[in-house]
């Protein structure tokens, strides 16, 4: 499924925090894995100080192609890599060869999902209505 939760917050360690809450395996969802959550707050917190030493980080090489992205994004972009690298991160380059593949299998996924979500309320499922021929 392309549906996933996520945070999103004021800062760093507020998201880490609200991660902390959700994260983990639920026996009532059959796509949750049992598997061990990572301490992203002693992370969030770590970072707090400015001092990114021992956290690795990949980039995505061909995220760097500036193709398709709004003006300046592309600069930001580069600017937010070389500041972790400055606060001590170890940043890699990653090669993804299917990158380019991803958007168009999110506009095969996509469709699908939602038309398996939304059946329930088509109004077919149960046959006829009060008032029906």
């Amino acid at each position: 499924s392309l549906d996933q939760g996520g945070p999103c917050a004021r800062t760093v360690l507020d998201t880490a925090l609200l991660h902390q809450v959700i994260a983990g395996h639920d026996p009532r969802d059959s796509t949750s894995v049992d598997a061990a959550v990572p301490d992203v707050v002693a992370a969030a917190r770590a970072g707090a100080t400015g001092d990114l030493k021992g956290v690795r980080v990949g980039v995505v090489k061909q995220l760097r192609s500036g193709a398709g992205y709004q003006p300046g994004v592309l600069a930001s972009f580069t600017a937010a890599v070389d500041q972790l690298t400055a606060l001590g991160a170890e940043v890699s380059e990653v090669d993804c060869p299917h990158f380019d593949y991803s958007l168009p299998a999110y506009y095969l996924i996509l469709p699908s999902e939602v038309s398996s979500n939304l059946a329930k309320f088509d109004g077919m499922r149960y046959g006829l209505r009060v008032g029906d021929d």
